[in-house]
């Protein structure tokens, strides 16, 4: 049966109803729209073609094509982009410290600034090490990173640690006045 023999009108039927199933499908699963997007497209593209075999095997080979490329596009990234996600992570954890350390030295922890500053560190120390652990999960060969990200994750804490000792939390009050310290965690 070749795509010729059909009437121009059964295709274009066939195409808006795979169009309406696509907008249908789509916002609930991505994958049951891909199935009613195929024949879309192939009919869409097809319509010219001889036969539905020389149409297939056109489509197949275009299918591997693209597959294979995706393939070595995805492989070739994938060398330096979880240590670059580490990196830049580092990075990140590196300013958030230094800026408790300027707030630190100022005297600003309890400033706003200075506290911004504290739940930016606190924040970046947080993802840190679970970024490392992830990238060393998909590509072993970034353990090497670990006692350098570990060490930067201690003077984070360190920082942290500074500033809550130069400045201490206010002490909770209620309504009645102050909570007697027997009474506090």
């Amino acid at each position: 049966m070749t795509f010729r023999s059909w009437s121009p009108w059964w295709s274009v039927a066939v195409v808006v109803v795979c169009m309406i199933g696509m907008y249908v499908l789509f916002p609930l699963n991505h994958a049951p729209a891909l199935v009613a997007i195929t024949p879309m497209a192939l009919l869409a593209v097809g319509t010219g073609a001889d036969s539905v075999a020389a149409l297939t095997a056109d489509r197949f080979s275009d299918t591997v094509i693209g597959a294979l490329t995706a393939v070595a596009v995805t492989w070739g990234t994938s060398w330096f982009f979880p240590r670059r996600l580490v990196r830049a992570q580092s990075r990140r954890a590196e300013a958030a410290i230094a800026a408790v350390r300027r707030t630190n030295a100022a005297g600003a922890a309890s400033a706003p600034e200075g506290r911004r500053a504290l739940v930016e560190l606190q924040y970046e120390l947080i993802h840190h090490l679970s970024v490392l652990d992830r990238a060393v999960a998909d590509d072993p060969r970034l353990a090497d990173l670990a006692p350098a990200e570990d060490l930067l994750t201690g003077q984070g804490h360190a920082a942290l640690g500074h500033a809550w000792r130069s400045h201490p939390a206010p002490q909770p009050v209620t309504p009645h006045g102050p909570v007697p310290a027997a009474c506090q965690d």
